[in-house]
């Protein structure tokens, strides 16, 4: 399906199985119909004989890939987009999301270490807003927002953790956080 998309993305026209095939680096155009065939069954698109030719139509863009924000030093960047339903995303457009491995327990109960947190990307944010900083250092963290004067107070929800308190022009806003993803134990 991420194979589909691109292809309608980057060109403007749904792609011939033998397209399908190059971008996935498979030879196999009877494996490419299986794959549509499995689609199909599951609503996301439908095959059309058009002119002697099958054609592919989506029928279903429930499903957006979302990037991810790199968590710190321990992240490499190579982490794959992860496809969410439009249930989770929302309103949202996915360019205006991101993804972002939660890197502590400063704000639990409610949000976890390794929870994945989806932020909307906005360098503007009101008080009491959750909000994804950078700090001077390049540290990622999510906390609670709130200004006074010139001065940025990120509040945890954890007592063993402390509020950071920062000049504005030493942090950034990155975005709001949006919603959460809790892996399975």
């Amino acid at each position: 399906m991420d194979a589909i998309h691109q292809h309608l993305e980057t060109n403007g026209y749904r792609p011939s199985y033998q397209q399908i095939a190059t971008s996935l680096k498979l030879r196999s155009r009877a494996g490419i119909a299986r794959m549509v065939g499995e689609l199909e069954d599951q609503g996301l698109l439908e095959r059309r004989r058009d002119s002697g030719h099958f054609s592919i139509e989506v029928t279903r863009t429930g499903f957006s890939p979302v990037e991810w924000l790199s968590s710190g030093p321990a992240s490499d960047g190579t982490e794959k987009p992860l496809v969410l339903p439009a249930f989770i995303t929302g309103d949202y457009a996915p360019h205006t999301l991101r993804l972002f491995r939660v890197n502590d327990e400063g704000m639990s109960p409610e949000i976890k270490e390794d929870d994945v947190a989806i932020i909307e990307l906005r360098d503007y944010c009101r008080d009491g807003q959750t909000i994804l900083a950078k700090l001077l250092g390049g540290e990622l963290t999510l906390r609670k927002y709130s200004r006074t004067g010139s001065e940025i107070t990120l509040r945890p929800t954890n007592e063993d953790f402390q509020p950071i308190h920062t000049p504005t022009n030493r942090l950034q806003i990155i975005g709001i956080h949006r919603g959460l993803i809790r892996p399975a134990i």
